[in-house]
């Protein structure tokens, strides 16, 4: 029976170490500030809003969602359509290149005249890498124009992070372009809020592994 109690207490062990697979957690928002300014203005088919974040060192690597405080411009003629995606930065002054590295999902939340919460998730698993930074992209797919609202005080919009999550800065550009290395940045960061969770990992097929190592030795032990 000792070896029995050994290897149940490992896997006991283990279990309250490994965090749930697919339990979101908020790394980094501010979706409770005010929604009374547009950042930087209004969205139109010529421009693009970026907010960048770093992941730090952290296990919480699977972006599950990204919320996001929009509207649309209801003066403008037209049908605004956010366009969510994300981009990997392999320098410090934005997303540098041609192509994101995965574009986001409208799964909750309607688009209307007057700011509400929308969340977006990746079409596909995304795996984000330790200490590095990423930006959330958002263009207008439509011919009217799309507001991401933000607050103005300063010390509202300061998001919360946790997990090594850290904002690493707001930018726009007048532009379509996806390269922001000359987009202005701006200290009153839009309103946001980032979940991720813990990807499938190895260790969990070594969890089974060891129950059913456990198991056996038990059923060695009254055969015996």
């Amino acid at each position: 029976m000792d070896t029995l109690r050994n290897l149940s207490l490992t896997f006991a062990l283990i279990s309250v170490a490994m965090p749930a697979v697919n339990a979101q957690v908020l790394v980094l928002g501010n979706m409770g500030a005010a929604n009374n300014a547009a950042f930087g203005g209004d969205i139109a088919a010529t421009g693009a809003r970026a907010l960048g974040f770093n992941t730090g060192s952290t296990t919480l690597t699977k972006l599950e969602r990204v919320d996001l405080s929009l509207a649309f411009d209801n003066t403008v003629v037209g049908t605004a359509v956010p366009v969510v995606r994300i981009f990997s930065d392999p320098g410090a002054n934005g997303p540098i290149g041609d192509s994101s590295i995965a574009t986001l999902s409208l799964t909750s939340g309607t688009l209307g005249a007057t700011a509400s919460t929308l969340s977006f998730t990746p079409s596909s698993t995304l795996v984000l890498q330790n200490n590095s930074t990423y930006f959330i992209v958002v263009d207008n797919g439509g011919s009217g124009e799309l507001r991401w609202f933000r607050s103005t005080t300063v010390g509202e919009s300061v998001p919360t992070a946790s997990n090594g999550y850290s904002l690493f800065s707001p930018r726009y550009s007048s532009t379509t372009t996806d390269d922001f290395s000359s987009g202005t940045t701006t200290t009153l960061t839009p309103n946001f809020a980032v979940y991720a969770s813990v990807p499938e990992p190895s260790e969990y097929a070594l969890l089974a592994g060891i129950g059913l190592c456990a198991f056996a030795a038990y059923r060695r032990r009254v055969a015996a």
